[in-house]
């Protein structure tokens, strides 16, 4: 099923910001690290279901790889995302409206070099993408704890996975209301052709994650956020590579859209602005960090269905 909207934000208001609240690099062992996502106890049982029930796969070998898109299964449910080289098609990177990127799986029999295994395959602690020995948290100027790159990265490659609870749009509701000054919760709106209301799924690393939590905001990053399927329909976000990324650069990627002016602002979606001042310090800063006031009102939670992300990919 085509999408035709996927908008990725971190939640953010007025008193919450992930940057300019990290004072000292001691305050970066305040979580649990994982390196994929987790399912918290407020999902529903339908929800929480979702992590136990894999997608079907195809029965490719090398003799017929999963790039024959005329006979494999999973190509010929959606297109393949990547070029025979691991990275991202460029579609991707500069497109607003793609597919679903569903990889290979566990029930799949391709193995080896399959194309179709690029998140999937680096998460499992082998080549393609960057490993996290090449990253390593640093004091930024005025932006608290960054995370910057060892190694250069090639364009289009990917370079981590946003590992996190995912938690139920109630918990982040919660969760917000909580917790100020820094959040690390990233939500990820999906909208299909069907769908009546935006397909939600809350990733929080504050108390779980991995090192791309440290990662932040630009209004010109040099990463890319899509999300992915990887054996099952809850989606992991992964970061791909803009354009080549050199050694000591910061890894910074877009926590939303902002047209420039504080709130009240109102924007496509209910995405505003906030009175947080970015301080990206790029030539097209729009000033502010986004925000998404009414994300997690109770209509917006009453009137989403929990398991609707399921009819996404079938």
């Amino acid at each position: 099923m085509i999408i035709k909207h996927i908008h990725i934000t971190l939640f953010t208001s007025d008193q919450r910001s992930k940057i300019f609240v990290m004072d000292n690099l001691s305050d970066q062992r305040n979580y649990e690290v994982i390196s994929s996502l987790e399912p918290h106890k407020s999902l529903t049982d339908a929800d929480a279901d979702e992590f136990d029930s894999f997608l079907l796969g195809c029965d490719c070998d090398e003799a017929s790889p999963c790039s024959a898109t005329d006979t494999c299964a999973c190509c010929l449910r959606l297109p393949l995302a990547y070029e025979t080289d691991g990275k991202i098609k460029l579609e991707y990177v500069e497109g607003s409206s793609q597919p679903p990127i569903v990889e290979c799986g566990s029930l799949c029999t391709c193995r080896g070099g399959c194309l179709n295994r690029v998140v999937g395959r680096a998460s499992a602690g082998s080549p393609p993408g960057v490993r996290d020995s090449a990253f390593e948290t640093f004091q930024t100027h005025d932006k608290g704890i960054g995370l910057r790159t060892l190694v250069n990265v090639p364009a289009r490659t990917f370079v981590c996975e946003y590992a996190g609870e995912v938690i139920s749009l109630e918990e982040a509701r919660k969760r917000s209301d909580t917790f100020t000054g820094d959040t690390y919760l990233f939500v990820i709106q999906e909208r299909s052709g069907t769908a009546s209301s935006p397909i939600r799924t809350c990733i929080d690393a504050r108390r779980k994650g991995s090192l791309a939590r440290f990662i932040n905001h630009s209004c010109d990053p040099n990463l890319v956020m899509l999300p992915v399927r990887v054996d099952i329909n809850v989606p992991r976000l992964a970061f791909f590579a803009k354009a080549g990324i050199t050694v000591g650069s910061e890894l910074t990627v877009d926590y939303g859209q902002c047209d420039g002016r504080p709130s009240p602002t109102q924007l496509p979606d209910g995405l505003l602005c906030s009175s947080t001042p970015c301080a990206c310090g790029m030539s097209n800063c729009r000033k502010f960090l986004p925000f998404q006031a009414d994300l997690f009102s109770p209509a917006e939670i009453s009137e989403t269905d929990p398991a609707e992300h399921r009819s996404l990919v079938a």
